[in-house]
């Protein structure tokens, strides 16, 4: 079967275009489509959980490295009244 459209590479990649070919002519001709491997919620938890490890993995570097940074704090100054910003404007 040849494929005569293109698609940029940043919404659609070259080896799932074989997939989606595949895919639009079973659903073409009646066919039942392949069960999928890996659902977006299996693959959401796989990433996250490997995500924790790496954090986890990298935490004692960055708890090093930053262990004599100085700190400063920011204080902001607490609102007293309303100032001319603040207020929205009605639509008339």
């Amino acid at each position: 079967m040849c494929c005569a459209f293109q698609v940029h590479h940043l919404v659609f990649d070259g080896w799932s275009e074989t997939l989606l070919v595949d895919d639009l002519a079973r659903a073409w001709t009646g066919e039942p489509l392949r069960p999928l491997h890996v659902t977006y919620d299996s693959y959401s938890r796989w990433d996250r959980a490997r995500g924790a490890r790496l954090l986890e993995a990298e935490l004692p570097f960055w708890r090093e490295g930053l262990r004599n940074t100085p700190t400063r704090s920011c204080r902001i100054p607490p609102q007293t009244g309303k100032s001319s910003a603040g207020r929205r404007r009605s639509a008339r």
